[in-house]
């Protein structure tokens, strides 16, 4: 299975590194890691997030980070939408 990053979700991925690198920088190389543990687990098993208000649309929390993905799992690949900063939802409930 091929996993995709949408141009959305590449622009939140940049920005959550320099967030890194700015913010965090000693947490900057384990965020790097836990995002590919995220990888790796979407990709063996990619209906392993959360359901959201799109059926189609699974949330998966990206490990020891605030951070969590929107990802769209196909026949073909595994869509990832967003990454998306959860404290920005904090009070706001689920997605």
């Amino acid at each position: 299975m091929k996993l995709v990053y949408l141009r959305t979700a590449l622009r939140d991925l940049l920005w959550v590194r320099a967030y890194y690198e700015r913010v965090f920088r000693e947490g900057a190389a384990g965020a790097r890691q836990s995002v590919r543990r995220m990888e790796t687990l979407v990709m063996d098993n990619p209906f392993v997030g959360r359901p959201t208000h799109r059926p189609e649309v699974k949330k998966l929390l990206i490990t020891r980070t605030p951070f969590f993905v929107l990802y769209r799992p196909t026949a073909e690949r595994i869509e990832i939408l967003r990454v998306i900063d959860g404290r920005s939802l904090d009070g706001m409930g689920d997605e």
